[in-house]
């Protein structure tokens, strides 16, 4: 997409408008987070889902949520999709950078 520069924040305010429209109403838990798993948004099938007041997920990172038998072996799987070598993912190269 190529955008005027005076047209650039309407175009970045719809498109956060789209995204989030977009994640409330999926019928599937979706939750947002950082590098290091904090939770930085979800919808409300991911509310309903975990059973925690949205306060309480906002201060949350996404291993607490994980019982201690699962969670070494979660962080693995988190720590490699978020490099994108999990389950297939591509990485698309642009001038050699990574998008």
């Amino acid at each position: 997409m190529c955008y005027l520069k005076e047209d650039m924040r309407q175009q970045l305010q719809i498109m956060g408008i789209c995204t989030h429209n977009l994640f409330a109403n999926m019928a599937y838990a979706v939750v947002l987070s950082n590098n290091e798993g904090k939770i930085l948004g979800f919808n409300d099938v991911f509310v309903k889902m975990t059973g925690f007041l949205e306060k309480g997920l906002c201060v949350m990172c996404v291993f607490d949520l994980i019982g201690n038998e699962f969670k070494e072996d979660v962080k693995s799987l988190f720590k490699k999709i978020r490099a994108c070598v999990a389950y297939g993912m591509k990485v698309l190269l642009q001038k050699g950078k990574r998008i």
